[in-house]
């Protein structure tokens, strides 16, 4: 007997859903016939909105940097006096789950395509960095060193052993944070 036909999957959702399966099994996972499996689905809907694999892997690391980046700078910049955006951003920054930029990091290792993505993400965070140094009246001569040191920190947290560092708390990434907008 038939199952009965769930609801349609929209572009979104397949996007969504491979985001989450970078995250958990890596880009080892982000084919079609995973991804439909573990949604249930044919491999019919995938191809639906997307004609291939490649056509996939290119709509998720625009959505990806749409999703991580992008959104992120539009919100701080809405909602987030000027003052402040660099202390959120690290405290944001230092305390997300940083599966999927590993993951995605660990692709571009592979995929040229992917590690041109990865460079262009990394350039549009330190830049936004870099401005919000300035903004608060840091020298631009010292602005792109700080943002890409803070940058660099936020990265490289990932890759220590939970139990060899504690993790900063948020008093301690708002001194930082002071520390780095310093004239």
């Amino acid at each position: 007997m038939k199952q009965p036909m769930k609801q349609r999957l929209s572009k979104h959702d397949w996007l969504q859903h491979g985001l989450r399966a970078l995250a958990g099994s890596g880009h080892e996972g982000l084919k079609a016939d995973l991804l439909a499996r573990s949604l249930q689905v044919s491999r019919g809907s995938f191809y639906w909105h997307f004609k291939n694999l490649h056509d996939f892997h290119v709509a998720l690391l625009a959505y990806w940097k749409e999703h991580t980046t992008e959104r992120t700078i539009a919100e701080l910049n809405t909602h987030v006096e000027d003052a402040g955006r660099l202390t959120e951003i690290m405290l944001r920054s230092f305390a997300s789950d940083d599966r999927l930029e590993q993951a995605m990091r660990r692709w571009a290792v592979q995929n040229r395509s992917v590690k041109r993505a990865v460079a262009g993400v990394d350039k549009v965070r330190i830049d936004y960095l870099t401005t919000l140094l300035v903004n608060v009246g840091v020298p631009t001569t010292v602005a792109g060193a700080r943002a890409a040191f803070i940058y660099a920190a936020s990265l490289g947290r990932s890759q220590i052993d939970k139990n060899t560092i504690s993790e900063l708390t948020p008093q301690e990434l708002e001194k930082i944070a002071e520390l780095m907008q310093q004239i």
